[in-house]
């Protein structure tokens, strides 16, 4: 996704593949201009499996579903739950501009997994109870 001066994508660290027990996520943002960028777990309630992707340990984590950049540099995305749960549960996420820490923005297993769209400050998203929305820089 590329909005702005901004570059934002998602990568499948795929563990299975590689002999690992299993497969990580991340998110990065990239500034083409300066050639800086960040990454983070796209789960952080699951960072520890992310930093412990190298020994092969850790649970089955989300994937990511949809994703999203703002002009300003802000990254929002969907995972969904866990390969080992019995029910889908979606979780949206944003890292914000100037931040380092992603934060919930909600999670249920009502959100449609490819919903998310950010438009003039806002983002929006939807569930089974109908839209959903957050701003967003």
């Amino acid at each position: 996704m590329i909005s702005g001066e901004h570059l934002a994508y998602t990568l499948d660290n795929v563990g299975g593949q590689y002999g690992y027990t299993s497969d990580t996520w991340t998110i990065s943002r990239l500034s083409p201009r300066t050639g800086r960028r960040f990454s983070v777990c796209a789960n952080p309630d699951a960072a520890e499996a992310c930093e412990s992707y190298d020994a092969g340990r850790g649970p089955s984590l989300p994937g990511v579903t949809d994703i999203v950049v703002t002009p300003a540099g802000s990254v929002a995305w969907i995972t969904s739950g866990s390969e080992l749960a019995t029910s889908a549960t979606y979780s949206v996420y944003e890292l914000a501009a100037d931040s380092t820490k992603p934060i919930q923005l909600a999670s249920a297993s009502g959100i449609e997994p490819k919903s998310l769209a950010a438009v003039a400050g806002h983002l929006y998203w939807t569930q089974t109870e109908g839209p959903r929305s957050a701003p967003i820089a």
